[in-house]
């Protein structure tokens, strides 16, 4: 009989967050390899820190549960800090107050995220904070 044993640190786990306490909950457990999805819906002033260390070829991924379903609103914010780590379908930010013109596109409507996942460091806060994850990026 052959027994196949696995250290437990090479299973994936899931975590599931309908709040920003839980997200940090689940901070506090998640290893490489792990995932932290967001439940569908709208997150009204939540602040987020999404601050973990993955692996070369063991990212931590934070998901939205359907992408495009999870919307940031009011004065909610997604930082993120460590290195790994991927943050996706968390596209849709509706801002509470605008803090500068934006051409074209009025800051009270959803406003998609991009960043190139090859200069990560292009990630600005709306707040004029800079952003420099290293090896994360946004999908």
């Amino acid at each position: 009989m052959a027994v196949l044993l696995l250290p437990v640190s090479l299973i994936a786990e899931e975590f599931w967050a309908s709040t920003p306490s839980e997200i940090s909950a689940a901070l506090q457990q998640v290893q490489p390899g792990d995932t932290i999805t967001m439940t569908n819906g709208i997150w009204t002033n939540a602040e987020i820190l999404f601050k973990a260390n993955g692996a070369e070829g063991d990212s931590i991924l934070l998901r939205a549960e359907t992408p495009g379903r999870v919307l940031l609103n009011g004065s909610s914010r997604l930082r993120i800090a460590g290195n790994y780590l991927i943050v996706s379908g968390c596209d849709r930010i509706r801002y509470a107050e605008p803090r500068r013109p934006l051409v074209g596109r009025p800051r009270r409507q959803p406003v998609p995220l991009h960043a190139r996942p090859q200069q990560p460091e292009l990630f600005a806060a709306d707040d004029d904070e800079l952003l420099r994850p290293e090896r994360s990026h946004a999908l």
